[in-house]
Parts: C-alpha cells; structure tokens; sequence
C-alpha cells in the first residue's frame, strides 16, 4: 500500500483536476474542504485500502461526469459520525484514533470501530478524525 500523504496528494491532485475542466463538460466545478479520507482500522493501525472524498457545494446540483475513471461522483447518505477535532501539524493519526476510540467506549456510544475517517479543512493543521455511529 501506500503511505497516507502520497495518497492524499495523488487524490487531491485528481479532485483538482476535476475541479479544474477535466470533467464531461470541460468547465470548472467548485469543491469544498473538507477532503476526507476513509479507510479500515484493525488492531490501532490504519490499513493503507484508503477511500478518498470531497464535499461538492450544494449549489452544485448536476455535476458533470469525471474524465478521470479513478473519479467518481455519488451522493452520499446521511450519517452519524463521531468526530474530534484539531488544530495542530501531525502524522500520528493513529494515536490519536485509539485515545478517540478508547473515549467512545468509556462514554458507551455506539460506534462501528474498525474503520475511521479522516478530515482535513487546510493544510495548516485543521482536521478532524472520526468513527462512524451505528
């Protein structure tokens, strides 16, 4: 697998291409932060099978179909998820997740724990990790 922040940079670079004319109708569609990443967690550790998506501005009610197979448009349904934020430059994701896990459990929410979500509204530290609520 590869490492999360080459990932993310090959993602990003596609979300921007997409935003920027490489799209069915070769016009530019506005995106929106946060991007988020998705993937299992199994025994602390984040497993490098990463999902990656981008939040399209409501404004944005008929988007056109990526060029790019990698890219694909879905509307997503509603969820609960269980988030933390931070304001701080870090890699150490997965510490973070298993002291957010091990608050879940001691509050007693119920929360599907072997896949995480990660969030990023900058790239100056703002973020958010998450477990999806069941």
């Amino acid at each position: 697998g590869t490492d999360l922040k080459t990932a993310t940079d090959v993602a990003l670079d596609r979300f921007f291409d997409y935003s920027q004319f490489n799209n069915a109708a070769d016009t530019i569609v506005p995106i929106s932060a946060p991007w988020v990443v998705t993937a299992p967690f199994d025994n602390g550790i984040i497993n490098q099978e990463y999902s990656f998506q981008i939040s399209l501005p409501l404004e944005v009610q008929s988007p056109p179909e990526p060029s790019d197979p990698s890219v694909r448009v879905v509307h997503l349904l509603e969820k609960i998820i269980y988030v933390r934020t931070y304001q701080e430059e870090t890699e150490d994701y997965e510490r973070l997740l298993n002291e957010f896990k091990k608050d879940l459990e001691n509050d007693q929410c119920s929360f599907y724990s072997n896949h995480v979500y990660l969030g990023w509204f900058n790239n100056r530290g703002l973020f958010q990790i998450g477990f999806e609520g069941k």
